[in-house]
């Protein structure tokens, strides 16, 4: 007698028992009638109704009658070869990484793993990872998964993958010359929607600091606040670009206290740049007196709603994202680029 399903996901737990009898041959031709197959794993037809139609999104199985559905393609299950793995490969170091970073990880693998796919995270821990594409090949060969998702990773990276003609999907900024299907964060909306936002919150003289480097994310962040600067209509915008290098920051910051004087907010790329910012505010004892937002993992939208961080609906968001191109992925064009918008996380936040 074959394992009953827990309480817990049951239609999902249902669906992987049905999956393993079919990759294990237990039923050949066709399933079970759906009467059968609810009497034998002590569930409801509606349970097993839901169970199958997961089952048909693999292509496992066909209907080819209201009741029957006929097994059309069966794998060969072995302890070399895993079929149903999803991988994420985030070239970044989790203990450098939000936490609410994590949570979107783990939403993500509940997700997957809801669906009856095994789900493998591959992180850069403690910065010593260094994916090269020699690694990569013996990697891919031994996982043998159904899809790579490629988080924030460098440009031959991404080549690597499209060139082998691996099933993968980029996450975060696609590089140059890259066709492979995208999903990012729409920067250029976002720094514009901030840039209105403190405009309408009464700040009067914004900044933003930017690096001074070759980014597509920092183009799209400089573009969209240019286009807050457009339509204002109070407040004046300027833009301040920085090195590298350690003492930059708080020279550009200096200069713009001395040029922008007045400036009661500062907008700037990342967390880890505005708590840089805020540092040598408070050395120069304007820490009260300036606003800061950083374009990544603040909750910039708290003003809309204060009982909503901005950032975890955010995650939330971009997980539910990827899981939906889980399903999707044989349909995605190689220059797909889905943007998530800040209108689409604060619908989401509303409906939570």
């Amino acid at each position: 007698m074959p394992a009953l399903p827990r309480r817990q996901s049951l239609v999902h737990q249902v669906a992987s028992i049905i999956r393993e009898g079919i990759l294990s041959k237990r039923w050949q031709g066709k399933l079970p009638a759906r009467r059968a197959l609810a009497h034998e794993l002590q569930v409801s037809r509606n349970t097993i109704d839901a169970a199958v139609r997961f089952i048909e999104k693999d292509g496992l199985i066909k209907p080819v009658s209201r009741h029957r559905s006929e097994i059309v393609r069966v794998r060969r299950k072995s302890a070399a070869t895993h079929p149903d793995r999803i991988v994420y490969l985030d070239g970044r170091c989790l203990e450098d990484c939000a936490p609410l970073y994590r949570v979107e990880l783990l939403v993500f693998q509940q997700l997957v793993q809801s669906k009856g796919y095994g789900f493998i995270l591959q992180t850069n821990l403690a910065g010593h990872t260094v994916y090269t594409p020699h690694i990569l090949k013996d990697w891919i060969r031994n996982e043998r998964a159904i899809c790579w998702f490629l988080a924030y990773q460098p440009p031959k990276i991404q080549k690597y993958f499209e060139e082998a003609g691996i099933c993968s999907i980029v996450v975060g900024a696609r590089a140059e010359g890259v066709n492979l299907p995208c999903l990012d964060f729409d920067q250029l909306a976002t720094a514009r929607h901030a840039g209105r936002r403190l405009e309408a919150c009464g700040h009067r003289k914004i900044a933003f600091f930017r690096p001074r480097r070759d980014s597509s994310d920092v183009s799209a962040m400089e573009a969209g606040f240019k286009q807050a600067a457009s339509g204002a209509t109070l407040a004046t915008f300027q833009t301040f670009a920085y090195d590298l290098s350690e003492d930059s920051m708080a020279r550009c910051l200096s200069g713009a206290l001395r040029k922008f004087q007045g400036m009661d907010a500062i907008i700037t790329t990342c967390a880890a740049d505005a708590m840089r910012c805020l540092g040598y505010l408070g050395v120069s004892g304007q820490k009260e007196s300036v606003t800061l937002v950083s374009l990544e993992g603040d909750p910039i939208f708290e003003w809309l709603q204060p009982a909503i961080s901005h950032y975890q609906m955010e995650r939330h968001l971009l997980a539910r994202k990827l899981n939906s191109l889980v399903d999707r992925r044989s349909r995605l064009n190689p220059k797909d680029r889905i943007l998530i918008s800040p209108r689409q996380v604060l619908h989401f936040a509303s409906r939570i």
